[in-house]
């Protein structure tokens, strides 16, 4: 018989605080006491508290020590874009140029074609879309939607990719799949590429 190291222990029943604000009770996890939280029933409460308080340093000047430090760590140093218009420090000219590619918040990777007919407001596209495109050899339908295989947003390996004719067709999938009822799926680029005309 193994006996598990772990010590648990039963869970407390949540607690009534009263909001130091507003006077008004509300109900919160029983470690909130031992945390030193549950002060306030909103962030509003809480906001309301630091109204004309001050940072530690407000209203504070460095001394004439920390002044003559930051100057001098300052001395014979020129900023790299002294001099320069923004032309001449933007895309390929500035120093943190990466070729236009980005990953934005959803994992895909963009890249700047401004030019292009399928680019957002501010000129990137996603990089799936100009692979399949060439992959094919022609435009995309706007309804299509393409899907990653393996789930890797930034995974854009045309045997990776896969075409589903809708977005309903792809929320379905991804039902399907989380309830292990999908099948496993294999890029299906070479169909269209051969198929002009579907």
């Amino acid at each position: 018989m193994t006996v598990s190291r772990h010590i648990y222990t039963p869970r407390q029943p949540p607690i009534t605080f009263t909001c130091k604000m507003c006077g008004k009770e509300f109900i919160r996890p029983a470690y909130y006491k031992n945390k030193g939280f549950g002060k306030y029933c909103s962030r509003n409460c809480a906001a309301q508290t630091q109204k004309g308080k001050h940072s530690w340093n407000y209203g504070k000047s460095p001394s004439d020590d920390t002044r003559k430090k930051m100057s001098e760590s300052h001395k014979g140093k020129i900023p790299w874009n002294k001099g320069k218009k923004r032309p001449e420090i933007s895309m390929e000219n500035h120093p943190n140029w990466n070729g236009g590619r980005i990953k934005n918040h959803q994992g895909y990777t963009l890249v700047l074609k401004p030019e292009y007919y399928r680019s957002d407001s501010n000129g990137y596209i996603r990089e799936q879309i100009l692979i399949v495109e060439k992959y094919i050899g022609r435009k995309l339908k706007k309804s299509w939607v393409i899907h990653h295989i393996n789930q890797d947003k930034s995974d854009n390996r045309p045997e990776n990719l896969f075409i589903f004719e809708t977005t309903s067709e792809h929320t379905s999938w991804h039902g399907l799949n989380r309830s292990g009822k999908s099948g496993a799926l294999v890029s299906n680029l070479d169909y269209y590429k051969d198929n002009k005309n579907e």
